[in-house]
């Protein structure tokens, strides 16, 4: 049974999230939306776009929930903990501008210059 009948000019690619079905359209170069029940509530969600060709949709719910080197104490690390494909599968990094200490986990301090010019 059709969801949406006679209004689409040229659907290219669709997504659901929860209730809401999505679409990317190539001839109006836009996203719509709508019921994906009914039908109803349809949409255009944002217009403008060169040749819209995919669309997906990243929720919580969508994600499994997978146990990581990082996922326990950040990996021990002190700021980011970097997921690796190779052994130990993780590495410590730091923002920038400031470097990882010889231990491979800590941040060293970062350091704030002050220039006071006084003309």
């Amino acid at each position: 049974e059709p969801v949406v009948e006679g209004t689409l000019t040229h659907p290219f690619a669709l997504t659901l999230s929860k209730e809401t079905l999505y679409w990317t359209d190539w001839q109006t170069r836009s996203i719509h939306a709508c019921n994906k029940h009914s039908g109803d509530k349809t949409r255009e969600i944002l217009s403008g776009i060169y040749s819209p060709m995919d669309i997906q949709v990243l929720e919580p719910y969508r994600q499994p929930y997978i146990i990581t080197p990082c996922s326990n104490n950040n990996g021990g690390c002190s700021h980011l903990c970097l997921l690796s494909p190779v052994q130990p599968f993780y590495s410590c990094a730091c923002p920038t501008g400031v470097q990882l200490k010889a231990d491979g986990k800590t941040c060293k301090p970062g350091r704030i210059s002050v220039h006071i010019n006084n003309n």
